[in-house]
């Protein structure tokens, strides 16, 4: 399944540097999505920090890459990664950029346990989910609710996924949804229940 090129528009003081970067990478083979993306991100951080231009300064870099409130390490680290990429492409075609040592940033454990919700407790989600009740300030809440748990539940669906979805990535006559770009920059195609199909085409002629 082929993979989507994305674009993004870098307009701070690190813009050239950037775009460089990005394009060497693409230029390479490697698709860079989501290292893409992130340095968006920071491109936005440097245009309201001060920044000097082609130069990233340790005081930038540091004030970007500092943990935030209940921020896990890996994410963290992550972040740290994305820009030390970005700072030795800069030092070797000859800008001044500050190269962060992740020697102190050590990964903690996690006790996480996912819950699992019982046959009872989705029943009773998903009936709540059509009990919205017609608003004249939300026109179509009553129907987008109740599509969206639908979609949740019977296609695994992250709440992201349901939410970018457009129009043209569900196709009613074959009943197949694609899922463009997701996590690690993947697309893959879901078929739909017969139930949540119908309920696809019958929120397709109330909504669109």
């Amino acid at each position: 399944m082929s993979k989507e090129l994305k674009q993004y528009n870098y307009y701070g003081n690190l813009s050239d540097a950037l775009n460089l970067y990005v394009a060497e990478k693409r230029g390479m083979g490697i698709l860079l999505n989501g290292d893409a993306k992130k340095l968006a991100h920071f491109d936005r951080f440097t245009m309201k920090h001060d920044c000097t231009k082609n130069t990233l300064s340790k005081e930038l870099v540091i004030a970007y890459t500092s943990k935030t409130a209940n921020e896990s390490s890996s994410n963290h680290l992550n972040r740290i990664h994305v820009v030390n990429r970005l700072a030795l492409f800069m030092q070797r075609i000859g800008f001044e950029a500050y190269y962060q040592s992740t020697k102190s940033v050590k990964k903690t454990i996690t006790n996480y346990s996912p819950y699992i919700f019982s046959e009872e407790e989705i029943d009773r989600m998903l009936t709540a989910s059509k009990q919205y009740k017609h608003s004249t300030q939300h026109k179509t809440k009553h129907l987008v609710v109740p599509m969206m748990f639908m979609l949740l539940y019977t296609c695994g669906f992250r709440i992201s996924e349901v939410l970018n979805l457009t129009v043209g990535d569900v196709d009613l006559e074959t009943g197949i949804i694609r899922v463009r770009n997701t996590k690690f920059d993947k697309s893959r195609n879901v078929p739909l229940s017969k139930a949540t199909w119908e309920q696809c085409k019958t929120y397709s002629r109330a909504v669109h």
